[in-house]
């Protein structure tokens, strides 16, 4: 019989792990749940999109290469729904890479 939320948890807190770190698996469990793998990982896409756009400029006040940034996010994030899980994951690594190079500060792990 498959284990529940709450057992995985206690299994993972009795192997020594933090509270912080036991907090982020619990969430990511029940996102999970509730999403589905896809589902999560097009969250996280959308919470670094987010701080993609606000973290530059509006768009008349943007750079060129802000602009290219942004327009190759959107690009990448384009049919997100329909990707295999791997492939939405490494359009989720790329813009965090994107984000992290440009100097945008957000607060996710993923």
């Amino acid at each position: 019989m498959a284990k529940s939320i709450a057992e995985r948890v206690a299994s993972y807190r009795d192997m020594g792990f933090g509270p912080r770190t036991v907090a982020e698996f619990e969430r990511s469990l029940r996102e999970t749940a509730e999403f589905g793998p896809l589902g999560f990982v097009q969250r996280d896409i959308d919470r670094v999109m987010t701080a993609i756009t606000e973290g530059v400029p509006g768009a008349g006040q943007r750079t060129t290469e802000q602009q290219s940034m942004v327009t190759r996010g959107l690009k990448l994030v384009e049919g997100v729904a329909s990707m295999p899980i791997a492939d939405a994951r490494r359009v989720r690594k790329s813009l965090r890479g994107m984000a992290e190079r440009s100097g945008i500060d957000f607060r996710i792990r993923l």
